[in-house]
């Protein structure tokens, strides 16, 4: 099945009705930011800190203990 120019303008003009140009903009910019935090969290860029003792997650898998506070 292929989705061409005319069919994606159209999907777009009943999004705009519905929701309105404002919502409809913030839902790409808030698309945009969640498909790059998505890719940022395959390529591993970006390291999650756990609450628990500060160790990040690369850390805890190599079981490396936890790096001490910054002073």
């Amino acid at each position: 099945m292929h989705v061409g120019f005319g069919e994606l303008a159209i999907i777009l003009v009943v999004g705009m009705l519905l929701f309105g140009p404002k919502r409809v903009s913030e839902l790409g910019v808030a698309l945009g930011q969640s498909i790059r935090g998505f890719k940022k969290g395959l390529s591993g860029e970006e390291e999650i800190k756990h609450a628990g003792n500060g160790a990040t997650a690369s850390q805890q898998a190599n079981g490396q203990p936890p790096a001490p506070p910054a002073a």
